[in-house]
């Protein structure tokens, strides 16, 4: 098709990570990895979004985003499903201090 392109890349991993309000998970831990950091917040800073999930492919010490979704579910993750709650939550909090009535 003349719509869609698409990259072979063989003997990588894929990976599903989540970022919550610039801390990045996987289904288990924080990431503490300063090249993935680096690319999540250059993510962040251009889409403007501050809660997503990324899939990624890191082959040969390169990483390779393949679909980012501002809509995520996070079900793969119970770490950053409890994250995401207690961040909407906080966010909720304040909201509903900033509203007078």
């Amino acid at each position: 098709s003349d719509f869609y392109c698409e990259k072979i890349i063989t003997g990588g991993k894929e990976t599903k990570l989540y970022c919550i309000n610039n801390i990045i998970y996987d289904n288990e831990k924080v990431i503490k990895n300063k090249e993935i950091k680096e690319l999540f917040r250059k993510i962040t800073n251009v889409l403007k979004i501050e809660t997503y999930s990324v899939d990624i492919i890191n082959k040969e010490d390169e990483y390779v985003v393949i679909d980012i979704n501002p809509n995520s579910g996070f079900f793969g993750s119970n770490i950053a499903r409890k994250q995401f709650l207690k961040y909407v939550v906080k966010c909720s909090k304040n909201i509903v201090n900033d509203y007078e009535i």
